[in-house]
């Protein structure tokens, strides 16, 4: 693999944390705990989960690129397996948060049963 291309997907890694964090800064005082954590995991994973580029099938590049360039700027308009590629990685991060969200609620439940006399 070339340097520039693992440089650039370097670039896309370190630009996905620094906005995540940002998020995390920008909410800082907002009073959903569930919430705040789902949205920047789920920016961090739609920003660095890959796809295949069309016409150009041994590169990758983020999905939310190919998809916006594929959709709107092509011809064709075909966006399409980028876009599913989006849905399905979202399906995964909200369901993930979900099981992570439902297994803390049974560790707190759990952790205040035990401290009761």
């Amino acid at each position: 693999m070339p340097t520039s291309y693992l440089l650039a997907w370097g670039v896309v890694v370190a630009a996905a944390v620094l906005m995540q964090l940002a998020l995390y800064v920008a909410l800082r005082d907002w009073r959903a705990p569930l919430l705040k954590p789902l949205l920047a995991w789920w920016l961090l994973l739609v920003l660095v989960v890959p796809a295949e580029v069309p016409r150009h099938e041994e590169n990758l590049a983020p999905a939310f690129l190919v998809f916006l360039f594929e959709a709107l700027f092509q011809g064709e308009g075909r966006g399409g397996p980028a876009g599913r590629i989006l849905l399905a990685a979202t399906l995964v991060a909200v369901l993930a948060a979900l099981i992570s969200w439902r297994i803390l609620l049974r560790r707190r439940s759990i952790d205040r049963s035990d401290a009761r006399p």
